[in-house]
């Protein structure tokens, strides 16, 4: 993130800091699912642990794998069916 943001992101570019003030009826549906030797697997169960904290709804899975491919080959199909229900199509 620092390659995008610079060594300190700005509160508004802050993920963590949005959550906590978008309008609950503009919320997009939310997927998270990473694979456990992914690098950025503490990142992504300290944001499932915010949005927990926050009551705000989310899908969150962790599986075998890194971050690539083979990973998110395996979670593609669940993927699809989540945006489908979301999108109600």
């Amino acid at each position: 993130m620092r390659l995008i943001f610079g060594e300190k992101a700005a509160e508004s570019e802050d993920i963590t800091k949005l959550v906590e003030t978008v309008d609950p009826q503009m919320r997009p549906a939310l997927w998270i699912d990473c694979g456990t030797e992914d690098f950025l697997i503490d990142q992504n169960r300290a944001m499932h642990a915010h949005l927990d904290k926050l009551g705000i709804p989310h899908h969150y899975s962790e599986r075998p794998g890194e971050h690539g491919w083979a990973h998110w080959d395996a979670a593609i199909q669940e993927a699809l069916g989540f945006i489908r229900r979301a999108l109600r199509i």
